[in-house]
């Protein structure tokens, strides 16, 4: 649900669309950019983000958001990196009585 931050300039019937007359279509098309930005953030399928703004291919999308791409890449990659289990390496210590030099 859209909460407004102010009234809008104009009236507006419940169910009416947004259009021109209350968004120019630069402001609709940062709506658009915002919303791809939101869902690749949170690590939505690009297959899926360019069906839902009716690209030919991901492929237009990944070259008209590649710089999103990167930054999603990167956390994706570091979440996966976390859950691979490390092994404790501790550093050894002679055992007492142990003498490493010989005579």
């Amino acid at each position: 649900m859209l909460h407004l931050a102010e009234a809008l300039p104009i009236d507006l019937e419940a169910g009416v669309e947004l259009g021109e007359k209350l968004l120019s279509r630069k402001r609709l098309h940062d709506l658009r950019h915002g919303s791809v930005s939101i869902q690749i953030a949170q690590g939505v399928d690009i297959t899926l983000v360019s069906k839902r703004l009716g690209h030919a291919s991901p492929a237009i999308t990944g070259r008209l958001y590649a710089h999103l791409l990167r930054s999603a890449g990167q956390e994706v990659a570091q979440t996966a990196a976390n859950a691979v289990p490390r092994r404790v390496v501790r550093p050894t210590r002679p055992h007492p009585g142990h003498n490493d030099q010989q005579p």
